[in-house]
């Protein structure tokens, strides 16, 4: 459990919270740091989303704090700009 949260902290929400605010909240537009926390946020979706291709859950057949802990800024797609759709297992 502490594996997913862990990589919960260090992957996804740290590139997505920080596009998300690029994007939502400043008038900067897109540059290289949004091309970069873009690109480094689809890496971890991809993981993410191979982790959920054969369960329902991170961890054993229930949800656990390590679902929460990585389903936080996945509520924000349309402020995040990244498709979700390329992440169906995620989405589901």
């Amino acid at each position: 459990m502490l594996r997913w949260i862990l990589f919960d902290n260090h992957k996804p929400t740290s590139y997505i919270a920080t596009i998300r605010f690029l994007r939502t909240f400043t008038d900067r537009g897109e540059n290289d740091v949004t091309k970069f926390l873009e690109a480094r946020s689809k890496t971890a979706l991809k993981v993410l989303n191979s982790l959920l291709q054969d369960a329902r859950f991170a961890i054993g057949n229930r949800v656990t704090i390590a679902d929460f802990s990585m389903c936080g800024y996945l509520y924000f797609q349309d402020e995040i700009g990244i498709d979700f759709a390329e992440y169906p297992h995620i989405t589901r």
